[in-house]
């Protein structure tokens, strides 16, 4: 579990190479995380799936938990871990595609 106050791209991207999977999220489920946001993008003329992807700040959690295991009330599936064959590079992917790393990076010049 970690907070994703730097982004979910740029903390999962963190999670997921410490700990050598890939995190493969939902676009599905991605979505529905955005709907709610669309009134607030469009007049500002933003994707709401940029403030999904790279927002941060508001102290989300990432949480993994065992496939087999029912989600405590409150939480929402996004994604699955999968294995990193060898040679194959660990981070996060969306619907089996690598992502772009977005978000804040504190150490960039």
């Amino acid at each position: 579990m970690m907070d994703v106050s730097d982004g979910l791209l740029r903390d999962g991207s963190r999670l997921a190479e410490a700990s050598g999977v890939a995190l493969d999220l939902d676009p599905i489920a991605l979505k529905a995380l955005a709907a709610p946001l669309e009134a607030a993008s469009a007049p500002l003329g933003r994707d709401p799936m940029d403030w999904i992807l790279g927002g941060g700040e508001d102290h989300g959690l990432l949480v993994t938990f065992p496939a087999d295991v029912q989600l405590p009330s409150g939480f929402t599936a996004i994604g699955s871990i999968q294995a990193v064959a060898e040679g194959q590079h660990s981070g996060v992917r969306i619907a089996g595609m690598p992502a772009d790393t977005v978000g804040w990076d504190h150490f960039a010049d």
